[in-house]
This record gives C-alpha cells, structure tokens and sequence, in this order.
C-alpha cells in the first residue's frame, strides 16, 4: 500500500519519518526556498530472521523489542542495525546487520 503525502512546511522544518511496520524512523530536514518542493521516498524493504540457541532471550532490534527467538520474516527498510539478544540472567550480546532490498538477512546467537 502506498501513500502519497503534500505538506507545506518553511524550511529548515524537521520532520520524523516513520513506517513502524518496517522498522523504519528517520528524521529529515526541509531544504529549500519557500514554495519549493522537496522529495523523499520510503524505504525499501527487506527480511530479517533471527535464531538462537536460548529462546528465553528477548531480540532487540536498535530500541525496539521484536519479543522471543526465533524472529521470522520479519520486514525490515533497508539500512544498518545492531541487533541485540539480551537473557534473563543479564548476559546480552550483540551484532550488526545490514539489510538489503529483497534480501534475507539471517543472524544466529549461539
């Protein structure tokens, strides 16, 4: 589904751009003259599975709470990411992933 939306802001307007359903937030800055036009695309979208040996972990996905292991299909815009898989006992551990438009990215936690 897409939206198509028209503002008029003065510029040096900041905006936050956000798709939660794809994980997606991403502050923007009007340029420009008053009356100009300024174009933004949304975000291309690709998936992230995350599997772990402990399934009492919670995955983070930046600041945000995917729940429990295994994470499937999950969309995700495109763009880096440190996924985080953080226990009950306090022990976490973390790693960067780069999602790609139309590609699956898989982290394992061992």
């Amino acid at each position: 589904m897409f939206s198509k939306h028209d503002l008029r802001l003065p510029p040096r307007q900041a905006l936050i751009l956000r798709a939660p359903q794809v994980h997606y937030r991403q502050r923007v800055t009007v340029e420009g003259k008053p009356g100009s036009t300024m174009n933004v695309r949304a975000p291309v979208v690709g998936t992230l599975n995350v599997l772990a040996v402990r399934e009492t972990c919670e995955v983070w996905l930046d600041n945000e709470n995917l729940h429990y292991p295994p994470i499937t299909n999950e969309r995700v815009a495109a763009g880096t990411y440190k996924v985080t898989l953080k226990c009950p006992d306090g022990d976490s551990e973390s790693d960067a992933v780069t999602i790609t438009s139309g590609e699956t990215e898989t982290k394992r936690f061992k």
